[in-house]
């Protein structure tokens, strides 16, 4: 059985429909009658249960049973203008999911969620993660974060329910937006093979920077007079690529926000066989399928990761990379930088070499990497200067190069440790 709490609210509610549409045995959980209002006509009244996450002694009674919980509650439960929750409570209901051996329990968050956003939502979403991590891997969380919404785009920025003036959106800001109908479907493919204590993300098809996103929204727009009181999108790198999204979950979601905008003359192509049905992308084409320590010990998806960022640098380096293969026979660990991440062991690597389609030799080099675990970021390239390149510099957002700043490796670069004198931050 799947317990969903805050089902009411509009993650929560698609979650509901997209469950029962493939037939599972659902529960789910409000925190009043006024979040239940939206479930009239989904489920039968008195199917609906009641618990408050701020209460830890209310959880047990709703999650007994649970095979799998999903968490959607967030500083904005049912939208613009309800109470927030506790920054303990989403903690709370991973512990007592834990307690009555709940094995799979999933809480949904927010991608900006840095404690330093001026984001009221962001800020909260960063004290939630962070008391659900505080309890350890051996709490059975997941945590999803979401770049951002459709629906939260178009009614900040585009079409305003109450009648009022559309926020402008920052230009220097990234965005991957995602309907909600999309996200439940692909929160319900990984369900059954949740991995504690890892953190996946989620975006739409489309990457915008927020230049991009306003002359998009600036098509449709219509409201006037005072500012909506709906909230806008956070300033930021609120971004998750594509690749991170495949990566996360093996598959990419199909609605645009064109589509949103305007489903009459952006229609989508209606799918022939269940979404959760697709066969899932088997090894990278580069993957020569090669058998070594420092392969195993990556797992499938790191694996994939690691093909597939490094044909992507290739093509930075202006480099052919159609048919081309990596080589990793003799490969070696170079240094001691090494993460855990994305369920395997990453290590900088020398050595690898990359094989044109003829079976000469296109490139051979070190590989190195960034991980930043709270923006849940991971960028590896081909060593070809010392330091970080300028390309890859360019894909970590403010918060990212802030936490360099301190990173045993890379604080003293030279595009860390100059980054850290113009904001005026000892590196040490």
């Amino acid at each position: 059985m799947l317990v969903i709490l805050g089902a009411g609210g509009r993650t929560g509610l698609e979650i509901l429909k997209e469950a029962l549409r493939r037939g599972l045995t659902v529960r789910p959980v409000v925190r009043d009658d006024n979040d239940a209002a939206s479930l009239e006509g989904i489920v039968d009244v008195n199917q609906i249960c009641y618990a408050n996450a701020d209460y830890p002694d209310s959880l047990p009674a709703v999650l007994t049973g649970a095979d799998a919980v999903v968490s959607c509650i967030d500083a904005r439960t049912a939208g613009h203008g309800s109470p927030e929750y506790d920054k303990r409570a989403a903690a709370n209901v991973v512990m007592s999911a834990a307690e009555l051996g709940v094995a799979r329990v999933m809480h949904l968050s927010v991608i900006g969620g840095y404690r330093w956003s001026k984001s009221r939502l962001n800020r909260r979403g960063f004290h939630m993660d962070k008391y659900i991590k505080l309890a350890g891997i051996d709490y059975p969380w997941t945590l999803c974060r979401v770049s951002c919404y459709h629906d939260e785009i178009i009614d900040g920025h585009v079409r305003p329910p109450d009648g009022g003036r559309p926020h402008p959106i920052h230009p220097s800001s990234r965005y991957a937006p995602i309907s909600r109908r999309d996200c439940a479907r692909l929160v319900l493919d990984v369900l059954p093979d949740l991995i504690p204590g890892r953190t996946l993300q989620l975006g739409g098809p489309e990457l915008f920077s927020g230049t991009q996103l306003g002359a998009l929204a600036a098509s449709y727009r219509s409201g006037s007079g005072a500012i909506t009181r709906y909230d806008p999108l956070p300033n930021g790198d609120m971004a998750v690529t594509p690749d991170s999204t495949r990566v996360s979950v093996g598959l990419l979601p199909q609605e645009t926000l064109s589509w949103a905008l305007d489903p009459a003359h952006h229609p989508i192509d209606e799918r022939t066989e269940p979404f959760w049905d697709r066969p899932r992308p088997g090894p990278h084409p580069a993957d020569a399928q090669q058998s070594r320590s420092l392969l195993d010990e990556l797992g499938e998806a790191l694996r994939y990761v690691l093909h597939d960022q490094l044909i992507a640098d290739l093509t930075r380096m202006e480099l052919p990379v159609a048919g081309v293969t990596l080589d990793f026979s003799g490969a070696t660990r170079a240094g001691t930088l090494s993460e855990g991440l994305h369920g395997g062991q990453l290590s900088a690597l020398s050595g690898v070499r990359a094989v044109a389609p003829d079976g000469s030799l296109l490139h051979e080099g070190s590989v190195t990497f960034i991980f930043d675990e709270l923006a849940d970021l991971l960028l590896l390239w081909w060593v070809r200067e010392a330091g970080i390149p300028e390309s890859i510099w360019t894909l970590c957002d403010l918060g990212v190069r802030r936490r360099l700043i301190h990173h045993s490796t890379w604080k003293n670069d030279t595009r860390v440790a100059a980054f850290a004198a113009d904001r005026h931050e000892r590196v040490s």
